[in-house]
């Protein structure tokens, strides 16, 4: 199982969880591995749950608890057509 995997399968899943808590997990997980990620980034038009920067690309992650992952899917190709393909000269 790949170490990433393993960190958070452990991580208890009940129902009343709410979202903020494995944002927050997430959020320390990547930076506990030396990448930088931002959370809550305020767009004109909101905010992006995360936004992960490597050398070479940037990542945007939307977090749906009790939604599908295609609600996610279409925020962040909303929010990429808003906010341009490059950032910083990387592609995203």
């Amino acid at each position: 199982m790949p170490p990433v995997r393993c960190l958070l399968y452990f991580i208890p899943v009940p129902e009343h969880y709410p979202e903020k808590f494995f944002h927050a997990a997430i959020h320390l997980l990547f930076s506990y591995l030396g990448i930088r990620i931002h959370s809550e980034v305020c767009t004109r038009d909101g905010s992006i749950d995360s936004l992960v920067e490597t050398y070479t690309h940037i990542y945007i992650l939307e977090y749906k608890l009790n939604r599908s992952a295609k609600a996610a899917l279409e925020l962040i190709k909303q929010k990429r057509l808003e906010c341009g393909q490059t950032i910083g000269g990387r592609r995203r």
